[in-house]
């Protein structure tokens, strides 16, 4: 039988699940879906949560929105390729990624759809990996503090890896401190499991952040760790051989 934050948790997301979808949203029709939210999750007994802190809850959620971005680029030389290739893609990473801020991150539904509308504006701008070379494409992305930079990235290297995208480089800084902190936020948002256990996707890893669901384990290795010493190096280079090419992603 859940507990009470199970039943709690199951009630927000099965709320904020319906809200998302509901283009008003009002305090009263936030009320009404708590409510049914909360009579959804008595069905399998527990501790029935407090309708009124959800609603309070979910208005805050709700209340969020993402802010406004502006891109300035030169379009010389580039093929588009998105429109024509989103259909066909496997979004097997960004999705689950995109699972894991709104429901372990708890990050607001409107933030995460801006997220993926601006994720989308910057890899539209990238070139289509499958194009053949040569071709040059290079971008910057800019953020205030505190503005989601790393949540940007790392889900546009979710897209990246689902479009194509075969190796993904990460220059975090100078200091150990800060790669490692990157380092950590890679592996919760894209590869699913610490990489200061193993680079490589296997059965004994510490699975965390996207990689808690055993159905949503995908193919992906590291070319390093969130280890202090875990640094990309010549001796990791020597030991590459075949890793690249034959997963999703290699990072």
């Amino acid at each position: 039988m859940p507990d009470a934050s199970q039943n709690y948790a199951n009630a927000r997301n099965l709320a904020a699940d319906i809200l998302d979808k509901m283009p008003d949203r009002t305090i009263e029709n936030i009320r009404d879906v708590a409510a049914k939210a909360v009579a959804g999750v008595a069905l399998f007994g527990g501790p029935l949560p407090d309708v009124e802190i959800l609603v309070a809850e979910l208005a805050h959620i709700f209340a969020v929105r993402p802010g406004s971005v502006s891109a300035l680029d030169d379009p010389t030389g580039h093929k588009p390729w998105l429109p024509d290739k989103r259909s066909g893609l496997q979004w097997r990473f960004w999705v689950r990624y995109e699972r894991y801020l709104a429901r372990d991150f708890q990050m607001p539904p409107p933030v995460v759809n801006g997220l993926h509308m601006l994720t989308d504006k910057i890899l539209e701008r990238l070139e289509d990996p499958e194009r053949p070379a040569p071709w040059d494409r290079r971008g910057m992305v800019v953020g205030s503090v505190q503005s989601g930079k790393t949540a940007n990235y790392t889900g546009l290297i979710c897209k990246a890896i689902d479009s194509g995208y075969k190796l993904v480089i990460v220059l975090a800084g100078i200091h150990t401190n800060l790669r490692s902190q990157t380092q950590i936020r890679i592996d919760e948002g894209v590869t699913g499991f610490d990489t200061r256990n193993s680079r490589r996707l296997n059965p004994n890893n510490l699975w965390i952040g996207v990689g808690r669901n055993p159905g949503e384990r995908y193919p992906i290795h590291s070319l390093t760790s969130s280890a202090e010493d875990g640094d990309f190096n010549k001796r990791v280079a020597m030991q590459m051989n075949g890793m690249l090419g034959s997963d999703p992603g290699g990072l």
